[in-house]
């Protein structure tokens, strides 16, 4: 009895999953958007990425390159789409500002949740 339950549970989790997934398809948003094509330019080139020292999240130290949780997350996903990453040091005000104005791909940093 407590195998029928727990597959009707799944089975229950899986149909609202395919629910979300078909009611949110005809809305024509793509999550996430990339209005620049940003992915098609850095894929097989450069991946411009700021970075500034928060913790383990990101850590800065001259001569060598980012290290942390983000930075290396960076340079998994710059492999899988075939760029290398070009990194640049700033304060998180600095680095919002240029990805702001299109002179950075991303920024990392352990951002706290109300960064806007």
């Amino acid at each position: 009895m407590h195998l029928i339950r727990t597959m009707a549970r799944r089975t229950a989790w899986l149909l609202a999953a395919v629910a979300m997934l078909v009611g949110t398809a005809g809305c024509g948003v793509s999550i996430p958007a990339d209005p620049d094509s940003t992915l098609e330019r850095a894929s097989g080139g450069t991946l411009r990425v700021g970075v500034t020292a928060n913790g383990k999240w990101a850590s800065v130290s001259e001569g060598e390159e980012p290290g942390g949780i983000e930075p290396a997350l960076v340079r998994s996903f710059a492999s899988s789409i075939s760029a290398v990453p070009e990194w640049v040091i700033g304060s998180e005000q600095e680095l919002t500002k240029a990805l702001k104005e299109g002179e950075l791909d991303l920024v990392v940093s352990g951002f706290a949740a109300d960064t806007p």
